[in-house]
């Protein structure tokens, strides 16, 4: 009887041009499944920028029948008959804000000419202060950090980079807060802009020499809560928290280039929505006039 040995040498390892194409396509799946996700994550904090915006309103007026008077602004005595933080309210409705011993709102409206400066004391973080104080929003603001609290004038007692102690975080993350303050035309504004510190006196301090929204982004606000144009309606747009409505303006767009116009008076000039040339630049903020 013979007898054969056989032996079976163990097949390359590799790929076929069949499984590479399988994984091909589950990375691909992958991939696209990320930015789908990313994208989608990022539309929700646009969403809820906006919703938030509207809970403020609602908070205010709910704040006004109860009280007679927006927060912030109510005079000390009827903010401490009713337990709250006394601030320096004179109850004229709107958002005073003292610069610089002026004692008065110092912000140019649209088409008045001259920048909106936004200040971080007077009736501004005691409307914060105020809506904790009523609970009446989420999250409690003005109460300090451990080395900051607010004063009796409405500024914070010494210089902080705790802005989320005393301000709201806006929804859109990227370093934005939401803050408050008022035209030379007597209205009100929600502010969303990029702020990293707050001092004793004077203007609060961009976080970097611009606003961090791109064009993009405000764009889609605009359009969901207003009509789409940055210098008009009931939003407008600037590029950083003192320089509003005159942001940067080019007739070509250009990179950190939040509007595309001919100057703070073009009520046509559009948000910069080009992606090639500064669409997703952090070069804007926005205000947003109460309903």
């Amino acid at each position: 009887m013979q007898f054969r040995l056989v032996v079976k040498l163990p097949r390359k390892a590799g790929f076929t041009l069949i499984e590479l194409s399988i994984v091909l396509v589950i990375v691909g799946l992958l991939a696209g499944g990320v930015l789908i996700g990313r994208d989608m994550i990022h539309a929700a904090s646009l969403r809820a920028s906006v919703s938030q915006l509207a809970r403020y309103d609602a908070a205010v007026n709910a704040f006004r029948e109860k009280y007679g008077g927006i927060p912030g602004d109510i005079t000390p005595d009827v903010a401490t008959a009713y337990g709250f933080f006394p601030g320096t309210g004179d109850g004229n409705g709107i958002i005073t804000q003292n610069s610089f011993g002026t004692g008065g709102p110092i912000i140019g409206p649209p088409y008045g000419g001259g920048a909106w400066g936004v200040v971080c004391g007077s009736e501004a973080l005691v409307f914060w202060r105020h809506l904790s104080d009523a609970s009446m929003m989420d999250g409690s603001y003005g109460q300090g950090d451990g080395t900051a609290t607010l004063s009796a004038t409405g500024y914070v007692t010494s210089d902080t980079n705790s802005v989320g102690s005393f301000l709201p975080a806006a929804r859109l993350g990227d370093g934005n807060y939401v803050t408050v303050f008022s035209s030379l035309q007597s209205q009100n504004y929600y502010i969303l802009t990029s702020l990293n510190r707050l001092r004793t006196f004077g203007n609060c301090f961009a976080s970097n020499g611009s606003g961090n929204i791109t064009p993009l982004d405000a764009h889609s606000v605009d359009a969901k809560l207003d009509d789409g144009l940055p210098n008009s309606g009931s939003v407008v747009a600037g590029s950083n928290a003192t320089n509003f409505p005159m942001p940067s303006f080019a007739t070509v767009s250009s990179p950190s280039t939040c509007i595309i116009g001919s100057g703070y008076m073009d009520s046509q000039a559009t948000y910069n929505t080009n992606v090639a040339s500064g669409g997703n630049d952090f070069s804007c903020s926005l205000a947003v006039r109460f309903k």
